[in-house]
């Protein structure tokens, strides 16, 4: 009988862990990986082999539907993909010893109880980082440093062909991910806002769904930025994105990893991205970063890349092969699946 690692997360969103799981579900076959997803969108992301919860908001029956599939499986492996501690506990009280935590975030808890849980826990399951930053907020945070992987998140690099981009008309500036609190995409407005008076050759582009994305429409709207900022749902299709983009703009101060960096760099585009640690893991190459979020000076800083954009280009092979060693997949699925072999 085969033995099972099934993926537990909170939705099938268009989401950059949710994607990562697709690519388990291909690389990880000897496992035979099941996705259980704990709020079911029947718009989202389809995987092979699903287990299915379609309630809205967590509750005490969601809780105890999650504990009867577990005893189901229980000695299977349990990944929790950044699933809260509440997840965690009710694998473990539904016979679940075989545990996998992964952070893919920057947020810890900070209440005594909570430390005092994950105290608790850490001898008894696996945790895994997905960068050098994650780690050190967990040993920070949580005081664990036993049992602690560090395993960067799984980009089928495959999929992503690096062209080196020609700069054309108009210009193109992408950004691709959630509207959020936190992403900055209000400065991307402001920035395009700055630019608009300076060079109408230039276009921006911007990708995604989240709770801010109305109030981006409407300072599009104030800003009368209709001809030179288009604002679009999840592509479908983001390789064909980052293929027409000339550059990938991405502004945000949170971040554990930063897929959609990594995705337009192993496509070949340029990226401009605020300095923030989890990405200095990604670009080993500061011409590539703004240390600040003054949109004067993020918008003098892009007038410069389309100057000097042969050069920006060849420093972009550069970080593009240091990447790809970085994210080899071949290095990441023996990492995990040693990982999933001292569990059986």
């Amino acid at each position: 009988m085969k033995q099972h690692v099934i993926y537990v997360q909170w939705t099938n969103n268009f989401g950059g862990l949710e994607k990562i799981t697709c690519d388990y579900e291909r690389y990880i076959t000897k496992y035979s990986p099941k996705v259980l997803i704990l709020k079911y969108n029947i718009n989202g992301i389809k995987y092979k082999n699903e287990i299915r919860f379609r309630i809205k908001k967590p509750t005490i029956f969601l809780y105890l539907l999650y504990i009867q599939k577990v005893w189901k499986f229980r000695n299977s492996i349990f990944h929790l993909n950044n699933a809260t501690l509440k997840i965690l506990l009710a694998t473990y009280i539904a016979g679940g010893r075989k545990i996998v935590y992964h952070f893919h975030g920057t947020r810890f808890p900070s209440d005594i109880f909570q430390r005092v849980v994950w105290k608790f826990f850490h001898k008894k399951i696996n945790i895994i980082g997905n960068s050098n930053y994650v780690n050190t907020l967990i040993n920070n945070k949580l005081k664990i440093s036993e049992k602690l992987y560090l395993i960067p998140n799984l980009i089928d690099i495959e999929h992503f062909k690096f062209h080196t981009r020609q700069k054309h008309h108009p210009f193109i500036i992408t950004y691709a991910g959630r509207f959020t609190v936190g992403k900055n995409i209000d400065k991307i407005i402001q920035i395009a806002k700055i630019l608009q008076g300076v060079d109408n050759n230039i276009t921006f582009k911007l990708y995604g769904e989240g709770p801010e994305k109305d109030e981006i429409k409407r300072l599009v709207e104030l800003y009368n930025l209709h001809d030179s900022v288009n604002i679009y749902g999840f592509s479908e299709n983001i390789f064909e994105v980052y293929k027409e983009s000339n550059l990938f703009l991405f502004l945000s101060s949170h971040e554990s990893f930063g897929n959609v960096v990594a995705e337009a760099i192993f496509s070949g585009t340029p990226v401009l991205c605020l300095k923030i640690p989890a990405l200095e893991d990604l670009i080993k190459d500061n011409s590539f970063f703004v240390n600040t979020l003054d949109t004067k000076i993020i918008a003098k800083e892009i007038l410069r890349f389309i100057n000097d954009y042969d050069e920006v280009n060849l420093r972009l092979a550069n970080v593009h092969d240091s990447l790809k060693k970085y994210l080899d997949n071949n290095s990441i699925i023996k990492r995990l699946e040693s990982l999933y072999k001292t569990l059986l």
